[in-house]
């Protein structure tokens, strides 16, 4: 948490642990973006999740 009351997200995706392919996220904001900070993370895996590239 940060002196102004808001969280600092940060957090790794590696669908592979044998694959190079990482995405770093960091981000501040406050609890009431929390659900929504899931629920994108969740959309990233679906769109590039098992490296395929795009879903189309």
């Amino acid at each position: 948490m940060t002196s102004s009351g808001h969280a600092v997200v940060i957090g790794t995706f590696q669908e592979k642990p044998d694959k190079d392919n990482i995405l770093n996220f960091e981000m501040e904001t406050d609890q009431s973006c929390f659900l929504s900070v899931i629920e994108d993370v969740d959309k990233l895996k679906k769109i590039y999740g098992g490296m395929q590239g795009i879903d189309r």
